[in-house]
Formats: structure tokens, C-alpha cells, sequence
């Protein structure tokens, strides 16, 4: 995608631009991309402002940062400082904001919370859920981390050894409120009559947005008994070992589809319209303002 690999196979096409096939390549530097690298790689000599505004200086490019991606990245106190003195997640923030300043027609991420910890990690999410989301701009996100690609993502796509080992489409967000746990007092999601655990931050009484982390799925044909949240499921499709069920989480919510693997036992056989139960092992936060 990033025209680093001009005899690489397949077809590039951005909109109606093609930028690579078999045939014709168009060289890296002509492709509208914005990368976003493991490490911020910011100019030490040069303040905020100036990194971000570094790329904006060629020709035909837009003039200064869009207020929306400002406001989404939270940069407004931070243009003079210098970045010597950033944070590692302002770092990151910076990083973002000088790939998306050039108005680009694609984002290039890798790994891009390389270093931080979980904490960190939780904070920077919603910023890059917001900057995306005010830009417009398609993006391809390269994570080890499921949860990050689980809570960014519409769609995932599991790779190893250069192979497509998976293709699940994300699937829909939820609204619920945030309880104290009757026992500990500790924030939970409670929903559809399940009790989940909530990561850093949550605030009781507050409404948080969730999907279910598509990895945490199991399902079985027999009841499991206490201890995760269950939920009786129906075969809608199988499709080369992956199970696509379809279940009813509550009167509120529609019913919700999901996709996952079956295991790879010659005992286990499945049919369409078989009825499993569903385990769900954990759910992934969606940041504020990131849309699905």
C-alpha cells in the first residue's frame, strides 16, 4: 500500500485512483499517505507547531491544521511547547496530528502505541477514535494488541506467516450504565442481565459504549454452568470452521450476529439452525465520539 514494494502482487486502488497492479505502479511519494511509525519520530529541534505543520509546507497543501483535529487531538496547549518536554502519549498525539495535516486520502498505523502501558494506551484510544472520525480519512491500523484493534476498527483482519488467518467484521455497539458492584462497590457494566468488568476510568453512573471482543467468544452445546456470561445462540451460517451465530441479548437491544471459530474437533459437528450457548469472556470499550 505504501509503494515501498514495486513488484509486490495484487491491486492498490484508493477511490478511482489505482496505484498499484500488475501493470503499473505509482511511486511512494505520489500517494497521499499519512504513517503514523512505532515511535513518534518528531523533529527535536522544532516545537509542536512546527512538527505538526512540518509536512504543510510543500506545495498544493492545505494551509494549517483543522480546528476539529485540534480540538480531537487536545493540542490547543501544547503548539509551543517543545517536545523534549511531551509525555509519551502526547508524543503520540503529535505524531497523529502531523500525518493527518496533510489531508491525507489514507492513514498508514503501525503499532502506534508501541511503549506505552495499559494505562496510557486507554488514554491516547479515544483521542485516535476522534481524530480519525473528524478527518475522514480511511485508515489501516496495525496492532498485536486485539483490544485496539477490537475497539478502533470496523473491520479486523488477522495475519501471520503473510496469510489471512481471519476477516470479522466489527460487531454493534451497545449502551450501558455504569453500577457499583453490590459487593465491592467497584464500577460494573451491567447489561442484558450480565455483569461485566470495566477498564480504567469508568465512572459510576455514567454510559459507556462496548462491543463484544470477538476472541473472547466460546461456544458449546451443552450448558457451562456458572461463571461467564452466557447466552443461547442459533447457527446462521458455517463457512470454512468459522461459526456465524446469531443471538438475543435483551429486549433493548436488536438481535446481534457474530462470527467465531469452531473448534477443531472431529466430535464437535454443527449444523445451520443448531442451538449453542454463547460465552462471552470480555467486551471491549468504545471510546467517546468514535462512532462504529
Amino acid at each position: 500500500m505504501a509503494g515501498l514494494e514495486r513488484d509486490a502482487k495484487g491491486r492498490v486502488q484508493i477511490g478511482d485512483t489505482v496505484w498499484q497492479t500488475g501493470r503499473s505502479y505509482l511511486p511512494t511519494h505520489k500517494r497521499n499517505i499519512g504513517f503514523v511509525f512505532q515511535d513518534a519520530r518528531l523533529f527535536a529541534h522544532l516545537n509542536v507547531a512546527e512538527n505538526v505543520n512540518y509536512g504543510l509546507r510543500w506545495p498544493n497543501r492545505p494551509k494549517g491544521l483543522a480546528d476539529d483535529l485540534i480540538e480531537a487531538l487536545e493540542l490547543g496547549q501544547l503548539m509551543k511547547r517543545n517536545v523534549s518536554a511531551l509525555s509519551g502519549g502526547e508524543l503520540r498525539r503529535v505524531a497523529l496530528a502531523r500525518a493527518l495535516a496533510t489531508r491525507p486520502d489514507l492513514m498508514l498505523l503501525d503499532e502506534p502505541l508501541s511503549g506505552l502501558d495499559a494505562t496510557r494506551k486507554a488514554r491516547v484510544l479515544p483521542f485516535i477514535a476522534r481524530a480519525l472520525r473528524a478527518s475522514g480519512c480511511p485508515a489501516i491500523y496495525v496492532s498485536h494488541d486485539r483490544h485496539e484493534t477490537n475497539t478502533l476498527a470496523d473491520r479486523e483482519i488477522v495475519m501471520a506467516g503473510g496469510k489471512v488467518l481471519e476477516h470479522v467484521k466489527a460487531g454493534p455497539v451497545f449502551d450501558a450504565k455504569v453500577c457499583g458492584d453490590t459487593k465491592t462497590g467497584q464500577p460494573v457494566l451491567r447489561f442484558a442481565g450480565q455483569q461485566f468488568a470495566c477498564r480504567g476510568g469508568a465512572v459510576i453512573g455514567e454510559t459507556q459504549k462496548f462491543r463484544l471482543a470477538p476472541q473472547s467468544l466460546l461456544i458449546s452445546k451443552n450448558d457451562p454452568g456458572q461463571g461467564t456470561a452466557l447466552f443461547r445462540a442459533k447457527i446462521k451460517i458455517l463457512r470454512y470452521g468459522d461459526v456465524h451465530l446469531v443471538f438475543h441479548m435483551c429486549d433493548e437491544a436488536p438481535d446481534v450476529e457474530v462470527q467465531v471459530h469452531a473448534p477443531q474437533r472431529s466430535d464437535f459437528k454443527l449444523s445451520v439452525g443448531q442451538t449453542l450457548w454463547l460465552s462471552v469472556g470480555d467486551i471491549d470499550f468504545i471510546p467517546h465520539s468514535s462512532g462504529t
